[in-house]
């Protein structure tokens, strides 16, 4: 009879521990979905909708919801989650971000009183896959920006000659001397004047080719001095003037400082000389100055003379 009794007493014991040991409480990573969700706006009973399809039960999802605090919205439903929070995981079917993955266990209890860690960010990452390094092409070496194929190089012209991967054969800027011999490293004095720029990288690649493998150089005229026009008559300065490409004769004149005060301004023309032959042009510089007769403002060439009566 004692031993009955005492046998009772233990089981009464034991069931008023029940409740405590079979409390069940949510596992990490459901709350950590549980607070994404609800940063992200979703309301109270699509969170536990969501939760409860996705397999886990509905007393720890609710566990999860009043840790959490999640409160529903007057209007519930979905706002879209934030890019930066979502932007690694792939979305599940509503949409939203992906609910953590139920215990496989049978016994959901037990398993949300083990716990469980979170999920690693690696495990949940999408699969990238690997991108080869685009292929590295050579860009282009400046070539001489705005200079005619046909422009011979003179003295006192200002070069920048580029060897491809070779800095020390290179010459940032090279003024042509009067003798028009350039000094280069690796070839010493090199004949320049007279020469067109794609002759002259011919003419450097073949002296360089016994010297390295396959060299590409580059030839760029940065400072066209060699090339003049001239200026006499009614001018504030006479004289040469530098020759820049594609200069027109207003563009001239005012470089020149404009007209005298008696200059006539109808009355002024160019000389031009080609292939031993000169010819007058004329230049109506009011018309010009008031946007009429334009065709007159002609491009000037090397060695052309404007005349200012």
């Amino acid at each position: 009879m004692v031993r009955r009794l005492a046998f009772i007493s233990t089981m009464l014991v034991c069931t008023a521990c029940l409740p405590g040991i079979a409390q069940e409480k949510a596992p990490r990573e459901l709350l950590q979905y549980v607070n994404d969700a609800q940063k992200a706006g979703i309301s109270a009973t699509k969170i536990q909708e969501n939760a409860v399809s996705a397999g886990w039960p509905a007393a720890l999802v609710t566990d999860a919801l009043s840790q959490t605090k999640v409160t529903e919205k007057a209007n519930p439903g979905e706002s879209a989650p934030k890019p930066a929070e979502v932007a690694s995981q792939p979305a599940d079917s509503t949409g939203n971000q992906p609910l953590p993955a139920p215990p496989t266990s049978t016994d959901a209890t037990v398993a949300a009183l083990a716990g469980s860690k979170a999920p690693s960010p690696a495990s949940v990452m999408p699969t990238v896959p690997e991108v080869k390094a685009a292929s590295i092409t050579k860009p282009p070496i400046n070539p001489s920006a705005g200079i005619p194929e046909d422009y011979e190089i003179g003295a006192g012209d200002v070069l920048k000659i580029t060897v491809w991967h070779e800095p020390d054969a290179s010459l940032p800027n090279v003024v042509v001397p009067p003798n028009g011999k350039i000094s280069m490293p690796l070839l010493h004095d090199v004949e320049v004047a007279g020469m067109k720029v794609p002759d002259l990288e011919k003419h450097l690649i073949e002296r360089l080719s016994s010297l390295m493998n396959a060299p590409e150089v580059s030839v760029a005229v940065v400072g066209m001095n060699s090339k003049k026009i001239y200026l006499t008559g009614k001018v504030r300065r006479e004289g040469p003037l530098a020759y820049s490409y594609r200069m027109t004769v207003m563009q001239a004149l005012s470089e020149a400082g404009g007209l005298s005060d008696f200059a006539k301004r109808k009355g002024i023309y160019i000389l031009r000389t080609e292939n031993g032959r000169q010819f007058k042009l004329s230049f109506d510089y009011a018309s010009v100055l008031k946007g009429e007769h334009l065709e007159t403002n002609i491009q000037l060439l090397p060695g052309d003379m404007i005349v200012v009566p």
